[in-house]
């Protein structure tokens, strides 16, 4: 005699096998959906979510390169209020082809989601960041650092210290004569209020390029132009104002000048073909504009 505890598991096997039977027969008989109840038997099918965004609805989110979810939609919902998700961010959930805008996915065509003909269960693969166009990949050094680093030392300290202890030699050496000579004064003032101006703008361009400044190059090579020109200008506004001095003084003067415009053209060069061709300054300034 076979016992009652074992025929049970067999029997309510074979009972799970004839209602599955029964249901799939009756909805090929009656035409009807997943989730309609079976005519006769008491039992309902599994719900299914539907398209207008149900709780069981899934969405994957592609954002700042990561794949994030999967969510629900009013949890979607709820990070893109609180600013968590942007609504530009890429989406997907079932039943569509490929990745598609957040905002479309949630505020289309009456809020719902269309589905394609076929329809997938797994996200396909996020779209791979590309360079964009016209933008330049830094190869080699780039930043504030190297001889970029010691161009705004020198304009910052270097510079301004040897200003200072040149203008007092300077001043020492030519005070003797100020009484006898009017316009010896004239033309140290004209000098070190000229040069001093320069050393001033230069401490300004060498500060906003050390601290990074998006246009440090253009500043940089404006300072250059303005250091040389400048230089220039003021020795000969300098000499100008000296021509009563006795005619070896007055030579003496211009061989002074002609040193310092001398150095001043070839600081001015130097530099201009560093920031012309130094890999650093063009990675740190990628940018056509910079």
């Amino acid at each position: 005699m076979v016992r009652s505890d074992v025929l049970r598991p067999a029997l309510t096997q074979r009972a799970v096998f004839v209602l599955l039977f029964l249901e799939q027969a009756n909805i090929r008989a009656c035409n009807c959906q997943p989730g309609t109840p079976l005519a006769g038997s008491g039992l309902e099918g599994p719900h299914l979510p539907t398209r207008g965004g149900s709780m069981g609805e899934l969405i994957f989110v592609y954002q700042d390169r990561k794949q994030l979810g999967p969510y629900t939609r009013k949890r979607v919902e709820e990070l893109v209020e609180n600013g968590s998700l942007s609504p530009a961010a890429l989406s997907w959930a079932e039943g569509l082809a490929e990745w598609i805008p957040l905002s479309s996915l949630l505020y289309g065509s009456r809020g719902e989601l269309a589905i394609p003909p076929t329809a997938s269960r797994n996200p396909p693969a996020p779209p791979t960041p590309t360079q964009p166009q016209g933008s330049v990949i830094s190869v080699g050094p780039s930043g504030i650092g190297g001889w970029l680093l010691f161009f705004c030392v020198t304009l910052t300290l270097l510079q301004p210290l040897a200003f200072i202890v040149a203008s007092k030699d300077n001043w020492e050496q030519a005070r003797l004569g100020f009484e006898a000579l009017p316009a010896l004064r004239t033309a140290v003032w004209v000098d070190g209020v000229g040069l001093g101006a320069l050393v001033v703008y230069g401490i300004v361009v060498g500060a906003l390029v050390w601290a990074g400044d998006p246009s440090g190059r253009q500043h940089a090579r404006r300072f250059l132009l303005i250091k040389a020109g400048g230089t220039l200008l003021v020795q000969i506004l300098g000499m100008a104002s000296a021509t009563e001095v006795p005619r070896e003084i007055w030579v003496a003067m211009w061989g002074g000048a002609f040193s310092v415009v001398f150095q001043a053209m070839l600081f001015s060069a130097a530099w201009w073909l560093y920031f012309a061709f130094s890999k650093r300054v063009r990675n740190t300034y990628s940018s056509p504009s910079r």
